[in-house]
């Protein structure tokens, strides 16, 4: 097993060109999570969206305590932190969350959809790669997502 010492440095993997069929399934999972995304911001009330469970234990740097946090930082993390880190523009944030998720999806779609396979950024100590951006792209939404449905679950309320 490889590991990696320090923030944000990629495998070796990670450091090879994007192939396509890479491509195609991180395009592919990303429509299908933003889907349970917008659901999720559709279909619970708002105060399920905004509940801040004091119980909920999360480490320092987390400041996504309530689900609507929590979909804002998918798309903060996704426009606003990957795309940039690779050299790629960042999207403004938008006022509205619906818009925000729509617009996101769209910007980051389209983004590595177009970029160059075999793209490699230094910065601060950092390496980023398409191959590191498509892999955390394809991880990150569906993590929260999952996260959401144990919070839910744990608070019994039935969304489906």
């Amino acid at each position: 097993m490889e590991t990696v010492e320090g923030d944000e440095q990629a495998f070796a993997r990670g450091m090879e060109p994007l192939r396509d069929e890479e491509l195609d399934a991180t395009l592919t999972i990303l429509l299908k999570q933003r889907q349970r995304a917008v659901q999720f911001l559709s279909f619970l009330p708002p105060e399920v969206l905004d509940y801040d469970d004091p119980s909920r234990e999360l480490p320092s740097y987390a400041r996504w305590r309530t689900i609507r946090q929590m979909l804002w930082h998918i798309t903060d993390t996704e426009s606003r932190y990957y795309l940039p880190s690779l050299g790629l523009p960042a999207k403004p944030r938008t006022a509205d969350l619906s818009t925000e998720l729509r617009d996101s999806s769209r910007h980051v779609r389209s983004s590595i959809a177009t970029m160059p396979r075999s793209v490699v950024a230094r910065n601060r100590g950092q390496v980023w790669t398409a191959t590191k951006v498509a892999r955390r792209l394809a991880w990150h939404e569906r993590g929260e997502l999952d996260a959401i449905d144990e919070l839910l679950a744990g608070w019994g309320y039935r969304h489906d």
